[in-house]
């Protein structure tokens, strides 16, 4: 009943753009007519005489302009009374919103009793039967339990199991209104429902990107034991902006299937892939790595490159100083602080020269400054450098 009266509103517009359609068609058919049928028998058309004389030019004019008054008036009635029904409704819920925000305030900082949090919950629901308190009131809960940690936390996830609202965060979740959807997805992976997780695996696949991604963020935060593999299976590219929450979720996550998501054929999720396995150090598929980082595509070749500079060992010294131009810039200075230890080396302190020599700006100064650092006397053959830009840098980095 509740997703029926949902279904109601959200088409109420349509239904009367419908009838406004329906209104004019039957106008344009009945109003030439000499009697009009009811179920009771004819009743005489007493506007017959007038627009059976009228051309069909005239009288399609007539309809249009009846239409048009008739649809302005109805028009205006209708916005007189939703203004004060919207009036009515903005003071309703700005009262249940004001009353719910102190009530939930004070009983956190009241009480953390479980006893004190079923009477409290009990009270809740005498006052406030309809959906939109227990909306507010669910949203103010998540939004608190983001904010914090430790007891306040749990008390909030407490209260929340207490609300016993899953039919209302299912009926919602089916819900044809967008904002209706989101609200319930959010709520499910913020206080990590399992029971909804059939439900999310669904959602992933669905049609409107904003959906698919917040139901994607909230299974991955809802199922911890994630391989992640949902991704090959739903086959579609992920924003940045999905990859960024990744990140951030699944930095203890122990079941990721790091091999097939760097092999991918998408170059999203292949970097992702890249991206978790220099998280976690995973050092077994250091091989898939490598074959990566000189990669078509830029953001799987920077990941690539990345996740190979977190794995270094002594005997990847060769391959940097052998493979530096396959780099990108940035982590072609990583590489140069990475090797500023093995500066004693003369192969290292030969590349150090030639960048300086022969690179941009940027990584003269960055060379040349670790060079400084580790091994003062190999600069000074720099100090009076016929390159003009090696002399600036020189200049800049001894300028005390």
């Amino acid at each position: 009943m509740r997703l029926f009266k949902i279904y109601i509103r959200f088409f109420l517009r349509r239904i009367m753009l419908l009838l406004y359609l329906l209104f004019f068609v039957a106008l344009y058919f009945i109003l030439d007519l000499e009697h009009f049928n009811v179920f009771w028998g004819k009743i005489a058309n007493p506007f017959y005489d007038f627009f059976s004389a009228q051309s069909r030019f005239f009288y399609v004019i007539i309809i249009i302009i009846i239409f048009a008054f008739t649809t302005t008036i109805v028009e205006i009635i209708l916005a007189i009374v939703f203004s004060k029904l919207q009036d009515k409704r903005i003071k309703r819920t700005s009262r249940i919103d004001s009353d719910i925000n102190s009530r939930i305030f004070q009983h956190l900082y009241d009480t953390n009793d479980i006893d004190a949090d079923i009477y409290y919950i009990q009270e809740h629901k005498r006052l406030y039967t309809s959906d939109y308190p227990q909306l507010i009131f669910i949203n103010r809960l998540r939004r608190i339990s983001l904010l914090t940690k430790g007891n306040v936390n749990a008390h909030c996830i407490r209260l929340f199991h207490l609300l016993n609202s899953e039919d209302l965060i299912r009926t919602y979740l089916k819900s044809p209104n967008l904002r209706h959807k989101l609200l319930a997805i959010r709520v499910i992976g913020d206080f990590r429902l399992k029971v909804f997780l059939p439900e999310l695996k669904k959602l992933i696949r669905h049609k409107k990107a904003i959906i698919a991604s917040e139901a994607m963020y909230a299974y991955v935060k809802t199922e911890t034991n994630t391989d992640f593999l949902f991704l090959m299976e739903r086959n579609k590219t992920i924003s940045k902006l999905d990859m960024f929450n990744f990140y951030q979720i699944a930095k203890n996550y122990k079941q990721i299937n790091y091999k097939a998501l760097i092999t991918s054929s998408l170059p999203s999720i292949s970097a992702l892939g890249l991206h978790f396995a220099a998280m976690h150090n995973v050092t077994s598929v250091k091989a898939e790595i490598f074959k990566r980082i000189n990669h078509i595509d830029p953001l799987v070749s920077h990941e690539a490159q990345s996740a190979y500079l977190e794995m270094i060992e002594d005997y990847d010294a060769a391959i940097l100083l052998n493979r530096f131009n396959a780099f990108d810039h940035e982590n072609q200075l990583k590489i140069l602080n990475l090797l500023g230890d093995y500066l004693d080396n003369p192969l290292v302190l030969s590349m150090f020269s030639n960048i300086i020599e022969q690179f941009g700006y940027e990584l003269k100064t960055a060379a040349m400054q670790i060079l400084m650092q580790h091994n003062i006397s190999a600069t000074l053959k720099f100090r009076n450098h016929s390159n003009p830009m090696i002399q600036k840098a020189y200049n800049e980095l001894t300028d005390f």
